[in-house]
């Protein structure tokens, strides 16, 4: 398939021509490191790489969570383990440093904490785009990872198979999609995104959906969704907890 943009091979194209569908063979959950060789489901092969070294986790923490009484939800406990806990053991070790983004006065319980810098939001009222341009300026990197702190089983493995995905496509954000849906806090933004953010905050388009419209987006599929799991309300937790 020919793609309308030449910095991308193939792929899925979806409603929008920027958008592409890159169907990743994702091996089943066995908590080894992945394979040096993978195959793509048209036979192309991908290399393993070890890009994320080089770059910063951004856990935001941010977001007001009306549904559930305005709870920090980076706090929420899983088998004794809060949310960000869970993140800081099995995600954390794979990148340069982590930075915890967000406001909340739950965060100055990792002031001093060695595993982490805490980054206060610059900006308000422009959703997951606060979080963004914070980390972009803070840490001055080229690309980031992020992930929401309401997303606890996010792992390396995630990670390892999103940049090895991403490797030899031109794109600006890399994100998981799985079961029909697309997860936008989960993934690799670049900073070529920031101008665009920037226009679309004095646009007051604050949705992160209209970014996908200006930055060439790969979306990696994922046969299991359960590592995506975001939790939003009091009755998803419960069913995490098996109550």
């Amino acid at each position: 398939m020919s793609s309308p943009n030449p910095s991308f091979r193939s792929g899925r194209e979806s409603a929008h021509p920027s958008i592409f569908v890159f169907r990743l063979l994702v091996v089943k959950t066995s908590g080894r490191k992945p394979a040096t060789d993978r195959y793509l489901s048209k036979g192309e092969k991908i290399v393993y790489t070890e890009m994320a070294d080089k770059k910063p986790l951004i856990i935001l923490t941010g977001g007001i969570s009306r549904r559930m009484n305005r709870v920090f939800k980076g706090s929420l406990e899983i088998d004794g383990l809060s949310f960000i806990e869970l993140l800081l053991r099995n995600l954390s070790p794979l990148f340069r440093e982590t930075l915890l983004v967000g406001s909340q006065k739950e965060l100055e319980r990792y002031q001093g904490d060695r595993r982490v810098r805490i980054a206060a939001d610059r900006y308000t009222g422009i959703g997951p785009f606060a979080g963004i341009l914070t980390a972009f300026e803070i840490t001055e990197a080229e690309e980031i990872f992020l992930c929401p702190c309401d997303s606890p089983f996010v792992s390396a493995r995630i990670a390892h198979e999103l940049f090895a995905a991403r490797s030899g496509f031109n794109a600006d954000i890399t994100i998981p999609l799985s079961d029909n849906r697309f997860y936008p806090l989960i993934g690799i933004y670049h900073r070529k995104v920031i101008p665009h953010i920037r226009l679309l905050v004095e646009r007051d388009r604050n949705a992160i959906r209209f970014l996908f419209r200006k930055c060439p987006t790969l979306m990696v599929h994922f046969k299991d969704p359960a590592p995506f799991l975001n939790v939003n309300t009091w009755e998803e937790y419960e069913r995490l907890l098996g109550k």
